[in-house]
């Protein structure tokens, strides 16, 4: 009954830990690259805005393409922006680096959906436990993601600039990559089975509400 639980428990350990791998040294990184001092946070920004604007329309997206496809692509859009990533690393590209950090924003964005889709999963009585199960994906990657993010900086300690963090960004590539791979086997009903009859309320007339006015 757990299984898709255990699933995207796993899945977010990885994103957890390459997040904690890669973004982790967003803001050394773009200190290194950043024409000026003032825009070092920039690509930590790009990434946090992402991944907040998308969780506007992403419910929509899983209602077209399934949990399973929807996750599958979040997944390869934060693998190609840690590829991105490195690239910037290797060419001193602040821009490229800041691109990158928007597609690993959407791979945020997708994962804060993993436990609602593990809820999806199981009958009301066990929603909580499957919501758990995934929480603690982001349990272990705390106690290992710092773990990991050293070792990555070890692979590529010889290189000099930004260059030494080369490692760790790879590292989180590879991390998101078998997150690809495992989405690949996940078993979740369909989004708009679950929704039933498909009412669409557009942001502004949701703002125009009196409940919401009020609050």
């Amino acid at each position: 009954m757990y299984s898709t639980a255990f699933l995207l428990g796993f899945a977010q350990f990885l994103l957890m830990a390459s997040v904690a791998v890669g973004l982790s040294f967003s803001g050394l990184v773009g200190a290194k690259l950043a024409p000026t001092p003032a825009m070092a946070t920039f690509p930590f920004l790009f990434a946090t805005a992402t991944t907040a604007l998308l969780t506007l329309v992403l419910p929509r997206v899983f209602v077209r393409l399934g949990y399973r496809r929807a996750f599958m692509l979040g997944a390869a859009l934060g693998l190609a922006g840690g590829l991105v990533c490195a690239w910037a690393l290797w060419l001193d590209s602040f821009l490229l680096f800041c691109l990158g950090c928007v597609l690993a924003g959407v791979y945020q964005a997708s994962a804060l959906y993993y436990r609602f889709a593990a809820a999806d999963s199981v009958d009301a009585a066990h929603k909580g436990q499957a919501i758990a199960w995934v929480l603690s994906g982001g349990i272990l990657a705390a106690l290992f993601g710092p773990w990991l993010g050293s070792r990555g900086l070890a692979l590529t300690a010889d290189q000099v600039g930004v260059g030494s963090y080369l490692g760790a960004y790879l590292l989180a590539c590879g991390l998101t990559l078998v997150a690809v791979f495992l989405l690949g086997f996940l078993k979740a009903p369909p989004r708009r089975q679950l929704l039933g009859a498909e009412v669409e309320v557009s942001f502004f007339e949701l703002l125009r509400h009196p409940v919401f006015c009020r609050r």
